[in-house]
């Protein structure tokens, strides 16, 4: 019997294989992909912040239009249009305080977002048997983790950062004669940082979970739970004790605290904790979650 190949199904490889791919963006890549294939997950949840950062960005626009004088028409000058001015920017706020606002209320919500995306990243390439292609390629845990937490950091950035960045830039190009853009250019930077921090501890945590569960399912409510648990547990240590430092047990009181020393604001004036070890907090949180990711992922590698 002679042997025949089936050209239709087997085809040779025509292209070219890169001498250095950068594997961990292939990595990310593969999974956002993969992840965004299922259309109405994204709607609902990137929804939410799409309407919030619109609201945002109406307001920071008022908040110029009323500085140079254009929102108030004929009441301009008059005692009225003082009154009426004064009371309008104590509602629209500063640029900088609408961009904390948007922080503090969309980062509660990125938690959710990047956990539903972010759950599954580690324990189903392990269900699936995934790992076993992956670590027989020439790549390192290290770009593997890599690739993992570009990709779950991917989908926090279009939540957090983005709109962050388009606040600012509707406050550029409304502001008169670019003053935010020359007087208060610092924030951009700000944002960046903070919205780098609050993101990349999230994927962090979120992809800790992941690989210590078995299910997509378990590390979703793992990771939400965690967090969530943090605050719950932190205010009963802090009622019972009534010591306002059990309070470094709460990863959105840490943050918060963080994100008041970034952007040099105070929402409250007697702090029991203060900024540096609520850095500290977080870099104990980070080593945990790093030790406990790099011994599962060699697990991962050795059983490959």
């Amino acid at each position: 019997m002679k042997a025949t190949t089936h050209t239709e199904v087997y085809r040779g490889f025509t292209g070219e294989l890169r001498r250095n791919p950068l594997r961990p963006l292939i990595l990310a890549r593969a999974a956002v992909r993969l992840a965004l294939k299922r259309k109405l997950p994204a709607l609902l949840l990137y929804t939410p912040i799409a309407i919030a950062c619109v609201i945002l960005s109406f307001k920071v626009y008022f908040g110029f239009a009323l500085a140079s004088g254009e929102a108030l028409g004929e009441l301009e000058g008059t005692t009225q249009g003082s009154i009426l001015g004064s009371r309008l920017a104590q509602i629209l706020g500063t640029t900088v305080e609408n961009i904390f606002q948007f922080l503090q209320s969309a980062s509660r919500f990125v938690l959710i977002l990047m956990a539903w995306y972010g759950a599954g990243l580690i324990n189903e390439d392990k269900r699936l048997g995934a790992n076993l292609l992956y670590f027989s390629r020439p790549i390192t845990r290290a770009q593997y983790l890599a690739g993992k937490f570009l990709a779950a950091s991917w989908f926090g950035v279009l939540a957090l950062i983005a709109p962050c960045l388009i606040i600012c830039s509707v406050a550029i190009f409304s502001s008169p004669d670019w003053s935010f853009f020359k007087q208060e250019w610092e924030t951009i930077p700000q944002v960046l940082l903070f919205g780098t921090l609050w993101v990349s501890t999230m994927a962090i945590v979120v992809l800790t979970i992941s690989s210590i569960t078995e299910r997509r399912t378990h590390a979703l409510i793992g990771s939400v739970g965690l967090v969530y648990g943090s605050s719950i547990i932190s205010g009963v240590l802090n009622f019972m004790l009534r010591d306002g430092r059990a309070t470094t047990l709460d990863l959105f009181q840490n943050m918060e605290r963080v994100g008041e020393w970034i952007f040099g604001i105070s929402l409250v004036s007697d702090r029991a904790v203060s900024a540096p070890t609520s850095l500290a907090a977080l870099a104990v949180l980070w080593t945990i979650c790093l030790f406990i990711l790099t011994e599962r992922v060699r697990k991962l590698e050795v059983v490959a």
